[in-house]
C-alpha cells in the first residue's frame, strides 16, 4: 500500500502550514471502535492540539462526531481532549451528527461563521485527497492546508465502521468517495448516497 499512499496523499508541507494563514483546525472524525476511540481519533487530536498551541493559539479547533455513535463518540471525544489533554473547551467548536464525509463538510461550513482565511486539516493519508477537495469547494476564499497521519493508523480490525477495519476496504472507500466527488453532479450524488455499513 505504500505506492498507493504517497501517489494518492495530499499533504502540505510543514513549512507552507506554518506561515498559514489557519484560523480553523479541523479533526474529522474517525468514529468508533467497539469501547474506545481509534488511534486515528487520538492522534489527529494530539497533533491538532500541537498546531493550535505552536503555531495558531487563535485558531477554533473544529472537532466532528458521527451520527451512527449517539452520544457515546462525544463522551470519548470530551473526556480525551478536555480532561486527558486538558485542552480549554472554549477552543473547540462541536460539530455533530456528521453520516459522510460530504456531510460532515456541510456542517462544519454551517458552524464557520466568521470569513475564515485558512483551514487546517488533520486527517489520514488515504482521506486527505478527499478533504482538500471537497474544503476547496466549500471555501473557496480561504487556503486549504493538510497534515496527514500516517495510513496505518487509518483502519482497526475492531472499528464499527466494515470500511475502516482492513487497508484494503479503507482505500477501496477512499477510491470510490473521490470518483464520486470528480463526477459531474459529484456533490450532490455524494449527499444523497447511502453511506456507512456498521458492523453487526
Amino acid at each position: 500500500m505504500r505506492p498507493f499512499r504517497q501517489i494518492w496523499r495530499i499533504q502540505s508541507s510543514t513549512y507552507e502550514i506554518s506561515r498559514g494563514p489557519v484560523d480553523a483546525i479541523i479533526v474529522p472524525s474517525y468514529g468508533m471502535c467497539k469501547d474506545r476511540l481509534p488511534e486515528m481519533s487520538q492522534h489527529s487530536i494530539r497533533l491538532g492540539i500541537w498546531w493550535q498551541t505552536t503555531h495558531f493559539p487563535n485558531a477554533s479547533l473544529i472537532v466532528t462526531t458521527c451520527s451512527y455513535t449517539g452520544e457515546a463518540l462525544e463522551w470519548q471525544l470530551k473526556r480525551y481532549l478536555l480532561d486527558d489533554l486538558k485542552f480549554p473547551e472554549q477552543k473547540v467548536i462541536w460539530v455533530r451528527s456528521i453520516d459522510s464525509t460530504i456531510d460532515e463538510g456541510d456542517k462544519v461550513l454551517a458552524s464557520i461563521v466568521w470569513a475564515v482565511k485558512g483551514i487546517l486539516g488533520i486527517t489520514g493519508d488515504t482521506h486527505s485527497r478527499s478533504f482538500y477537495n471537497l474544503y476547496a469547494k466549500l471555501f473557496p476564499q480561504a487556503k486549504i492546508f493538510v497534515d496527514c497521519i500516517p495510513f496505518e493508523f487509518e483502519f482497526q480490525p475492531d472499528h464499527l465502521i466494515t470500511d475502516q477495519t482492513t487497508a484494503g476496504k479503507w482505500a477501496r472507500s477512499a477510491l470510490i468517495r473521490e470518483f464520486v466527488f470528480q463526477m459531474p453532479f459529484g456533490f450532490w450524488i455524494a449527499r444523497h448516497a447511502p453511506h456507512h455499513k456498521i458492523k453487526n
